[in-house]
């Protein structure tokens, strides 16, 4: 009876400890409450002057749904537009690079329009918006527009079945039980925190050909609008961790090639980014896609050109 009596302690003390760590190196709670339906015709934004918290970190927002919130200004506007990545999930406001780009240039203000789970499509939809005068999400004063686009933003509408954390088959859902104990899920982001399965998935697309060209004419349909409003745009394109060990960059190589057919600028951030240290510093815990704080200070200081 003893014996059973700590076993039971000791895988109940083993979860309250994980729970503890998790909640400090991997909380990925979001407040979807601050998500504005078909903000951006069918792509969805986040609401104007709102005060959370994300994976943990406070975020805010301002009068235009940017993060993080400032003042209202009438200076002129350098729009930055992507999904999680650049929003800055799992950081505080001032970590993120558009606010550390804010706090180099007083002249402007940076604006950071990003939402989780954009993709190309969704850009397309945002610019239109933010553009054109007529609609209630115009962004008057803008000089330049970036799209900083993450190599799953290649989705475009796949179904959210088709996604690679939506796996079917008996061990999936046993995997999806499982994720609610936290000494399991603990565990488990130990043992695969360097996995590259998310890029693995993700390299499939940019070898169909179909699912590429409909993800560059999204972005050729965006740098079009802009050159009618005589607003500069440029796509930059960011790596996964796990390239910088296999050195595989098919989805960088195919981008750069369609998006200079199609006479779109475009920077690739991987040979900068390259140069750190160490570059798995740049990125947050058992994470393959999304910046820590050193990360996104790399990336401000590679758009600052220094």
């Amino acid at each position: 009876m003893s014996t059973i009596i700590v076993i039971v302690v000791t895988i109940a003390l083993c979860e309250i400890v994980s729970r503890i760590v998790l909640h400090f190196i991997y909380n990925r709670n979001f407040d979807f409450s601050i998500v504005e339906k078909s903000k951006y015709g069918t792509s969805n934004g986040l609401k104007a002057n709102q005060k959370t918290n994300i994976w943990g970190k406070t975020f805010t927002t301002d009068q235009y749904g940017s993060r993080p919130g400032t003042t209202p200004t009438t200076k002129r506007k350098r729009v930055f537009i992507g999904d999680s990545v650049l929003e800055g999930v799992g950081l505080e406001d001032s970590a993120v690079c558009t606010s550390i780009l804010q706090q180099g240039d007083l002249n402007v203000q940076f604006l950071n329009l990003s939402m989780v789970g954009n993709s190309s499509a969704d850009y397309a939809n945002i610019i239109d918006a933010i553009i054109d005068s007529t609609k209630p999400t115009f962004i008057a004063d803008i000089d330049s527009i970036t799209v900083v686009f993450c190599l799953n933003d290649i989705y475009g509408k796949l179904a959210e079945k088709e996604l690679p954390i939506m796996s079917s088959g008996f061990i999936a859902k046993c995997n999806a039980l499982l994720q609610s104990i936290g000494t399991y899920k603990l565990l488990k982001l130990l043992i695969y925190q360097h996995s590259d399965k998310y890029f693995q998935y993700d390299l499939q697309f940019y070898k169909q050909e179909q699912k590429v060209h409909e993800s560059i004419d999204y972005l050729v349909r965006a740098k079009n609008k802009c050159a009618l409003h005589h607003i500069n745009f440029e796509v930059l394109i960011l790596p996964y961790r796990s390239q910088f060990e296999s050195k595989n960059l098919f989805p960088q190589q195919t981008l750069a090639y369609y998006l200079g057919m199609n006479g779109v600028a475009f920077r690739d951030l991987y040979p900068r980014l390259a140069q750190a240290q160490n570059t798995k510093d740049l990125y947050l815990f058992a994470d393959e896609i999304h910046f820590s704080a050193a990360g996104h200070r790399a990336i401000a200081t590679a758009l600052e050109g220094k």
